[in-house]
């Protein structure tokens, strides 16, 4: 008795028809029989007397082919001899299929437990099978010249969906398609090796490549781009080695400083003018340097913004005693504000009123943030930041720690105004503290 296909989930649709060689009311054969071709040619071409899975039929065929059809049926052949090897070793591969099914609760096992698949995962597709499929740099540089910068090393759900949207740009249906069949034609050898584990991820990662979606990229597309992502990286990682010489240091001594070291290098730069030229001269040679700080800042202040709405970071708020002064300044701004402000506060569009207000408040924070933090008070808030982060350290809170560090860096991060946005956020959250303080 014949056993039944076992697919899984995503791509779980019966026997893969991948190619279906033309049959007698095809409207392509009609074309060609009314191509013009020679009655032996057309005789020598019927698919229902010669081998059609072999690319030796449609190489035949196609010399037969005026110019004009050529051009015509260029991308019905290419797809045609892409599924060629796939269907001629059908048989072979569905053979190896079944087999698999009588592992399948042992893959749903093992999908369970992530960290193990996604090991496995990774350890297999690194395999020289798999070498000419993955990524390259230069691909990924498209991708992120395209949909931006990785703001983050996390495999968390952000960086998920960054590499989702990287991969679909590189990655379209015909391409997955094309993929899908090369996997297929990989899957009896591990099968017959008895790595039924590893055949199933081929498998499942072959499945979800037949279907277009943009939703599921699959373990598969992931590691080929993680491979990538490390030749991207290596890339940068010399072109900031080069920048790092100019600057006469190494990225060995920068990790040795830490942060508060980090920072007073980053001030003596800014005092010399012959390194400060270096580092725009090697910038404009290298812009994906540029670029990819600029994503690291941004991924910084978003950070940075996230430690400001946790309970533990109200030690960083500024005292009412600082905030007191602004608050009288802010009433007086508001008598005397202009005819058209006053208008929408009698008005009924409380969305425009708001973020009238959230303006001038916004304005008022950049302006504390001049008045306040003298080099002395930024000491200060650097000293609670380390604070709170040895205690995130304590209670191994790597969110914690991670949005201390983003709020570091992103205090040295000026807006084009000159402004620096986590400082004066910080001061714009302390009024809004105050003002909830005071009576209504």
């Amino acid at each position: 008795m014949k056993k039944k296909r076992s697919g899984l989930g995503q791509g779980d649709s019966g026997k893969r028809h991948l190619f279906v060689p033309f049959a007698k009311e095809a409207p392509g054969v009609t074309k060609i029989r009314s191509s013009g071709m020679s009655r032996a040619a057309l005789k020598d071409l019927d698919p229902s007397k010669a081998d059609v899975m072999s690319p030796e039929y449609w190489e035949k065929m196609v010399k037969h082919f005026s110019p004009d059809m050529r051009k015509e049926f260029a991308p019905m052949l290419q797809q045609v001899l892409q599924n060629v090897p796939t269907e001629a070793r059908w048989a072979e591969i569905d053979a190896a299929i079944q087999v698999l099914g009588d592992h399948r609760d042992e893959y749903d096992k093992l999908r369970k437990d992530a960290d193990k698949w996604l090991q496995q995962s990774d350890k297999l597709f690194a395999e020289k099978a798999f070498e000419d499929m993955r990524f390259h740099a230069a691909d990924l540089q498209r991708a992120f010249d395209a949909v931006g910068y990785p703001s983050t090393d996390k495999m968390d759900k952000k960086g998920a969906e960054f590499i989702a949207k990287s991969v679909n740009f590189l990655v379209n249906d015909g391409q997955r398609k094309a993929l899908a069949q090369r996997l297929f034609l990989l899957l009896p050898d591990y099968v017959n090796a008895g790595r039924y584990m590893d055949g199933w991820m081929i498998q499942h990662s072959a499945d979800i490549m037949l279907e277009p979606s943009s939703d599921v990229i699959g373990g598969f597309l992931v590691a080929m781009f993680m491979h990538g992502l490390k030749k991207w990286e290596m890339e940068r990682e010399r072109e900031q080695e080069t920048l790092f010489k100019k600057l006469g240091i190494s990225s060995e001594e920068i990790q040795k400083m830490g942060i508060e070291g980090f920072e007073r290098w980053l001030e003596s730069i800014k005092d010399n003018p012959e390194k400060c030229d270096a580092m725009q001269k090697c910038l404009a040679q290298h812009p994906e340097l540029a670029d990819m700080a600029e994503a690291h800042c941004l991924a910084s202040e978003t950070e940075a913004l996230e430690l400001l709405k946790r309970e533990e970071a109200e030690i960083l708020f500024l005292t009412t005693s600082e905030v007191r002064p602004w608050l009288a300044a802010l009433e007086a701004r508001l008598k005397d504000a202009p005819e058209d402000f006053v208008s929408l506060a009698r008005g009924h569009d409380s969305e425009a009123f708001t973020q009238a207000i959230e303006a001038l408040l916004f304005n008022l924070s950049s302006e504390m943030v001049k008045a306040i933090f003298t080099a002395k008070r930024l000491q200060q808030l650097k000293a609670q930041l380390n604070g709170l982060k040895r205690s995130f350290e304590a209670e191994d809170d790597q969110s914690g720690i991670d949005q201390v560090e983003g709020a570091h860096t992103a205090l040295h991060v000026q807006t084009v105004e000159g402004n620096n946005h986590f400082l004066a956020s910080l001061c714009y959250a302390s009024l809004h503290r105050e003002m909830k303080a005071l009576p209504a």
